[in-house]
């Protein structure tokens, strides 16, 4: 497919062994590419599987899953160079954005498998007393939420909160997640609102709800709906 007599610009490096022991047991390693030396079709390939590998064993972290995307759309790139006279071909523009989309999906399965331990001891915390710590909860959903959602669940008399400055990260904290049960029972509705926003998750709330039960929707949202409806 690509032609074997032109070579490298760059050099691409062996990406180092992921972390998890277990987990580099399932996971292949592309070899080396030294600068100059010629372009093969295996290259490619090989970045395929190890990306392929990375994203679909347990254990790899989300930066080691990015690090071989990476790599492969690098190695990529150069055969494409080759191949099409510059620029990605349409299969290169495709198999990034099927990359991208996978990454992305597996941000949020990791997000939401570590919120079923933070949900599971957040329940644990809050019937052990008002006061005992909660585990935040990590962001699942990408993005923002948008200020045309937003405005139809904010009380008259409350402004809709200003967007942050910077979109937060599938897999983040939220820094004013509250501390305890205690914590979440003060909450203001702006307070609320911009947990809302931040984690672009309504958390059950409805329009029109009081103060009271929106905290009491944030409590169960903190703990898991299953847990709370269970009750």
């Amino acid at each position: 497919l690509f032609c074997v007599m032109a070579s490298y610009r760059n050099g691409y490096p062996r990406l180092p062994k992921v972390g998890n022991k277990h987990a580099g047991h399932c996971v292949r390693r592309a070899a080396a590419i030294v600068a100059n030396s010629p372009l093969e079709d295996g290259d490619v390939y090989a970045a395929m599987n190890e990306l392929r590998d990375r994203k679909r064993t347990r254990g790899v972290t989300q930066a080691e899953t990015e690090a071989s995307f990476i790599r492969l759309v690098a190695v990529a790139t150069e055969h494409a160079n080759v191949q099409y006279g510059g620029g990605a071909p349409a299969w290169g523009v495709a198999l990034t954005a099927q990359t991208t989309a996978l990454a992305s999906q597996t941000a949020a399965l990791g997000a939401q498998i570590a919120n079923l331990r933070h949900r599971n001891r957040n329940s644990h915390a809050a019937a052990h007393g008002a006061g005992t710590t909660f585990s935040p909860l990590q962001k699942e959903v990408e993005g923002i939420m948008p200020a045309a959602t937003l405005a139809p669940l904010t009380p008259g008399g409350v402004m809709v909160p200003a967007a942050p400055a910077v979109v937060p990260a599938v897999g983040t904290v939220y820094t004013h997640f509250p501390a305890c049960v205690n914590a979440v029972n003060v909450q203001t509705h702006t307070e609320i609102l911009e947990m809302i926003q931040w984690y672009n998750d309504n958390m059950g709330i409805l329009a029109g709800a009081t103060i009271e039960a929106r905290q009491l929707a944030v409590l169960s949202w903190v703990q898991g709906d299953w847990l709370t409806k269970g009750e």
